[in-house]
């Protein structure tokens, strides 16, 4: 299995009770065990080669590679990253890895597998679909490889099976709709990405669909109206952005819709007034061509 190409970030929230951060052979236990013998005889690569050494047929690998793993913790399912022995069984054509494989991470001390992914390959790459697993066996991130590298829609789940988000990728590159779900399915989030960068309009929601906050990002730069809203559909707050500049405030009002004093910025220079939940000042800022030189908290 080939280093990750993408950095991918995947995040499980699940209902379940939480479990011990697992322990699996790293590359620091696997030095250990190669020095007092113990890899020799556990972790034996095997398989066939031809007259011109090159791996035919079906093989076990036994390897460190960097990926992560992922666990249970407090409800949460998380991603450790690390370098891991990796086990994998699958079939190689000329010394190339081809059709289905299945990869498991392996438990310190008992030496029990963990399956971790199962991947397509041709000629050595991967091609078609993959599936991460969560550890209670079930699917905890699939999508789609070609050429190697990430490609298509890429969806996270939550324990119970229900979409956790959705990221579309073009040949390892973060590009087009992205959407992130509450547990029942509806849409908590959803914006755009241009080349790995946040770009164009993006969306929060409340839980009852009400749209929370709406910005929009040039090539993850703030630019444009930024609205926050309450969750009774009223405006909270509009600003102006210039290039990622604080140009203006558009609008300031109550839970009831009542104008209230936004600060004196204009053009990027002035103050701006905050405001808590329950209406009380919290902060005053002082913005001098779009930035922000100080800030005076209140208790």
């Amino acid at each position: 299995m080939k280093k990750i190409g993408a950095l991918i970030l995947f995040l499980f929230v699940v209902n379940a009770h939480a479990q011990k951060k697992p322990v699996y052979v790293t590359d620091s236990i696997m030095q250990l065990y190669k020095q007092d013998g113990t890899a020799a005889k556990n972790f034996k690569s095997e398989g066939r080669t031809d007259v011109k050494k090159l791996k035919q047929g079906l093989w076990i690998d036994y390897k460190i590679e960097k990926d992560f793993v992922c666990y249970n913790e407090d409800g949460v399912i998380k991603q450790l990253f690390g370098s891991y022995l990796i086990y994998g069984e699958g079939s190689y054509f000329n010394g190339k890895r081809t059709g289905l494989w299945k990869f498991c991470v392996i438990e310190d001390k008992t030496f029990k597998k963990i399956l971790l992914q199962e991947a397509t390959y041709k000629n050595g790459g991967k091609e078609g679909p993959l599936a991460y697993l969560l550890p209670n066996g079930e699917k905890g991130v699939t999508g789609t490889y070609h050429l190697d590298k990430i490609d298509g829609t890429f969806k996270n789940y939550y324990a119970s099976g229900a979409v956790f988000s959705e990221h579309d990728y073009s040949v390892g590159v973060l590009n087009g709709p992205y959407k992130f779900y509450y547990q029942d399915g509806k849409v908590k989030s959803e914006g755009n990405y241009t080349n790995n960068i946040k770009d164009g309009v993006q969306q929060l929601f409340y839980h009852t669909g009400q749209v929370q906050e709406i910005s929009n990002l040039v090539m993850g730069v703030e630019d444009g109206l930024y609205q926050y809203f309450y969750t009774n559909g009223q405006l909270s707050v509009e600003k102006e952005y210039k290039a990622g500049l604080l140009m203006n405030i558009k609008a300031s009002n109550s839970p009831a819709g009542a104008a209230r004093d936004k600060g004196t910025i204009r053009n990027g220079k002035g103050t701006v007034i905050n405001y808590n939940n329950e209406g009380a000042v919290y902060a005053v800022q002082t913005f001098k061509g779009g930035k922000l030189i100080s800030e005076d908290k209140k208790n």
